[in-house]
């Protein structure tokens, strides 16, 4: 099981992390693709730009592809 977790943010600076029991190690793209999930319900309104920072800021690439079989089967 995954869960995209809550992270907290006061401007750019990551201030506290909630709710991370259902998170799994392994797959990243697992755990992003509970992002997509939570759009609706929560408000997120841009992964898409989320996975631009991800790359952006950890130096690897995102595979689209690999988010959205993952938001199926976590569906």
């Amino acid at each position: 099981a995954m869960d995209a977790g809550q992270f907290i943010f006061e401007g750019d600076e990551l201030t506290a992390m909630l709710d991370f029991e259902l998170v799994g190690i392994g797959d990243r793209h697992a755990d992003m693709c509970a992002l997509r999930s939570r759009e609706r319900v929560e408000g997120f309104d841009d992964p898409e730009g989320f996975y631009k920072l991800y790359e952006a800021r950890g130096g690897k690439r995102v595979d689209i592809d690999h988010v959205r079989f993952q938001h199926i089967a976590f569906s």
